[in-house]
Parts: C-alpha cells; structure tokens; sequence
C-alpha cells in the first residue's frame, strides 16, 4: 500500500497541523476566559458566560447544520474527483446558511432585551446578548470555511481559521479594552470584531479555491440530500451545546449570575477533557467518510480503536490532575472561586469515562447514521434538564455539577453498546488496564507528595510518574507505532516549512 494510501499515515500528517493549531487557539481562549473572570469578577463573568450560552446555542440553529454537511458531502465528492459537485455543495450551503444566521441574528437583537428582563431579571445579560448576536453570520461563515477546507484536506487553512485567528485577535483585542477601562462590553465587543476579522480569512481562502472549481447546476434533490443531513446535524449540535449550557442558563434562573460564575469557572477547565480527545478525533473525520465510502471497514475499525486509545492515553493525565489538584481552579480565575474547585472532580471523572470508548458520536454523523446520534443526544438532553431542575435547588451549583455528571456517565453506557452492534468496535483491549494502572499510581504519588511539598510542585511531579510509568511499562506497539508515524509526518512538516524538504514522486 502507497504512503499516502495508509489510513494511520494520513490520519498523522492531519493531526500534527491540528495538534499544533488547536492548541494554540483553546489556550488563548482559555487565558481570554481567566482575564474576563479577573477583570471583572463573578456577577460580571456570569454575564459574559451566560450570553455567550445562549448564543452558541444558538448560533447552531443559524448554521443549519451545513457546516457539517460540507464537511462530509465535500469529502465525499473530493474522493469521487467530482469537482463540480463540490462546487455546488458549498455555494448552496453558504447561501443557505449565511441567510438563516442574518434572520436569526436580526431576531435574537429584537428579543433578547425583553427576555433577559422577564426571565433573568438582569437588562445588562439583555444588552450583552444583543452584541454577542452580532457576531452570528461571521461565526457561521468561520465554521464553513473551516469546513470545507478540512473536507479538500487543507488542514492547516481549516485550523488556522477555526483554532488561530479568533481566540488570538480575541485575546489582543481583549487586553487592550480592558487596558482602557472598556469592561463587560468592550470584551463582547472584542470577541464580535475577532470574529468578523476570522470570517475574513476564511471566506477569502475558500473564494481562492472556489472559483477554480467547474461550473455546476445545483439539482433539488442534491439539495434536499444536503439539507436532510445537516438539519440532522443542526438538531444534534442545538441540543449538544444545550446540554452544556443547561446547567448555566438554569443556574441563572434559579440562582442567579453569582452562581453561574461560580459554575462556569469550575466547568471551563474539566472542558480539557472535552477539547483534547478532539485535537486526535477531528483529523480523523474525513479518513471515517473515506475508508467508510471505500468499504475498508476493517482498516475503519483498527483505526479507530488506536485513535480511542491514544484519546485515553492524553486525557487520563488531564484527569488526574483536575482531580487530585481541583486548586488549580482557584489558581487560575483567583480567591473569589474557591468554591468552583468542588465543580471539577465529578465533571473530570464523567467525561474520562465519555471518552474512554472514542468518538462513537463522529463515527455515526460521518458514516450516514446522524439520526442514531441525534436520538442519543435528545435523550442526554432531556435528562440533563430534569436532573438539574431536581438538583439546582437542593445543592446549588453542586447539584448542577453531579446532575451533568450522571447523564453522561449514562450516554457513554449507550454509545459503547451502539459502536459495538452496530460496527463490531471493541475500543477497549488489555492495554488499558496497565494504563488504568498508571493512572493510579500516578495519583497516588501526586497525593503523597503535595503532603510534603507545594501542589504546583507535586503537580509536576506526579506528570512526570504518569510518563515515565507509561514510556516505561504501559505503552503498547501500536503507541510506537503512532508515536513513528506522528514523528514522521512532523519532521516532514518542518522540513517543508524551512524549504528542505523533496518533492515526492
């Protein structure tokens, strides 16, 4: 099999470009999230989270979904070499998606003043909302482009635009408006203008590829085949950001903008474990529609389950450290959150357990069975809302934390089942319990020696016992093996960078 034909190695040139990027970007929004919460304290940070929420939540019913339509539909017709089908595939989805988020943004600014009054009783959330609205149709055209750029494999364009550009303009943009007193409203504000900037970006890359492409008549049925799978998609992200977001909005309503400061310091940093497996899991979403479409299952399933394994080996670090040193959190957004530190460890220990059986819910969207995850996501949804409503009054934002928890404990049972009857995926070997192991001891030792030592000290520590236990016992030959492959493609990517590099044959 040719290089460029072997799954594990295209899967590695992808993830290092990603890797690298994505990083970058969730720190920067990381330290965006730190100075808000610095700057301008709990009441403040809760306003700016909360209408942050209701946006992105949002945001997904502006997109239609079409993001993710481009994404699989433009992979699927690049593999096919229909270049005129790729062509009408992105000009419908643009069209369709930049005048659904134009309507929805217009709507958003009509009601968001008299919603946040009635429900919220807090008119600065309503005016927050209102600025946030106006970023809609560039966050939509962000998504898009960086869409379409990951289904033509231009990985590095597709992460510079989503991952780079707007986390770090909106970090600039954000020291110097609170450099100048600006407050709540000038870090809205900076995070519309780094957004409008990014859209920029994206569009103009994507306009350079597109008007290269042949000319081709979008047919009705082409469309509706599109719009079926993405509405689809839609539904699944409405109700997926709304399962994140619950716990804020409803803190909100039932308790107040302190406390939801208060919880969304304490969920930021478990969100490592939501963002990390995605730095393996998103190169691979195009490789799912390929080796799927060219009914290579068994190398489907090989890959997946050393893409699930390599998500537990970098997530279970992750995991230990929230866990065995939840100051962390009141390290990072100061004294004022110290009771956030209580949110981390239940959160930390349901999403390690998520991710621990892979991306089941990517593998069902880019291999045509959306509907069976949209079904998953409903459900986690629905009971989100009921736990939290049960929990919220009787403990507070703990009560928020240990409902969250619970369904996805619960939704994970279910996945595992569906990847297992429905694509024969075992993601889980024997090599997992030496890292189970590993884990173990490492926290352990990390809780032995913070008795003695500073945490951030028995922090370091305790990393350092995870890898030396993992280099030394727990990792496997196919680790070697993708450590090879990562190392490979990284070592080609400099050379290419630094103009070393040959052309291949």
């Amino acid at each position: 099999m040719r290089q460029a034909d072997r799954p594990l190695s295209s899967w590695a040139k992808s993830a290092v470009v990603f890797l690298a990027g994505f990083c970058f970007g969730k720190l920067g929004l990381l330290f965006v999230q730190i100075l808000i919460g610095r700057a301008l304290g709990v009441a403040s940070y809760g306003r700016y989270s909360l209408g942050l929420s209701l946006v992105m939540i949002v945001q997904w019913l502006a997109s239609l979904g079409l993001d993710w339509g481009v994404l699989r539909y433009c992979a699927i017709h690049c593999a096919a070499e229909r270049p005129e089908q790729v062509k009408s595939t992105i000009r419908a989805a643009v069209i369709l998606s930049l005048t659904s988020s134009m309507l929805l943004a217009a709507a958003t600014v009509l009601v968001a003043p008299v919603a946040a009054r009635r429900l919220f009783d807090d008119p600065e959330l309503g005016t927050t909302v209102v600025f946030f609205a106006l970023a809609l149709p560039f966050y939509v055209l962000v998504r898009m482009s960086s869409s379409f750029e990951q289904s033509i494999q231009e990985m590095g364009r597709a992460t510079v635009v989503q991952h780079i550009s707007q986390p770090f303009l909106n970090l600039l943009l954000l020291l110097g408006a609170l450099e100048v007193g600006l407050g709540l409203s000038g870090a809205v504000g900076t995070f519309v203008l780094a957004t409008m900037i990014s859209a920029g970006i994206g569009c103009s890359w994507m306009w350079s590829t597109y008007r290269r492409l042949p000319a081709a008549q979008t047919g009705f049925s082409e469309c509706r085949q599109l719009l079926r799978y993405s509405l689809a998609l839609m539904l699944i992200g409405i109700t997926y950001q709304g399962f994140l977001r619950t716990p804020n909005v409803l803190l909100g309503y039932l308790a107040g903008p302190y406390a939801v400061g208060l919880y969304s310091a304490g969920q930021s940093v478990p969100w490592l474990l939501i963002l990390v497996p995605s730095m393996l899991t998103q190169p691979f979403f195009p490789l799912m529609v390929r080796l799927y479409e060219q009914n290579r299952i068994q190398e489907l399933r090989e890959l997946y389950r050393k893409v699930s394994r390599w998500n537990f080996v970098v997530v279970l670090p992750v995991f230990l450290v929230l866990c065995v040193f939840p100051q962390v959190v009141t390290a990072l957004f100061g004294e004022e959150f110290s009771e956030a530190s209580g949110i981390v460890i239940p959160l930390s220990a349901a999403w390690l357990v998520y991710f621990s059986k892979g991306p089941v819910a990517s593998l069902l969207d880019m291999t045509g069975r959306q509907d069976v995850d949209l079904l998953n996501m409903i459900a986690a949804g629905l009971l989100n809302v009921m736990l939290n409503l049960l929990l919220i009054p009787l403990y507070g934002t703990t009560g928020a934390a240990f409902s969250t928890a619970i369904v996805i404990v619960a939704w994970a049972g279910v996945e595992y089942a569906e990847v297992r009857s429905l694509y024969g995926i075992v993601p889980w070997s024997s090599g997992m319990i030496r890292l189970v192991v590993v884990g173990v001891l490492a926290a352990v030792a990390g809780i032995a020696i913070q008795l003695v030592i500073p945490w951030p000290v028995a922090m370091a520590a305790s990393i350092v016992v995870y890898v030396v236990l993992f280099l030394g016992w727990g990792q496997m030959t196919e680790d070697r093996e993708l450590f090879h492959e990562l190392l490979t493609a990284l070592r080609a990517s400099v050379r290419l960078r630094l103009g070393v590099g040959t052309l291949s044959r």
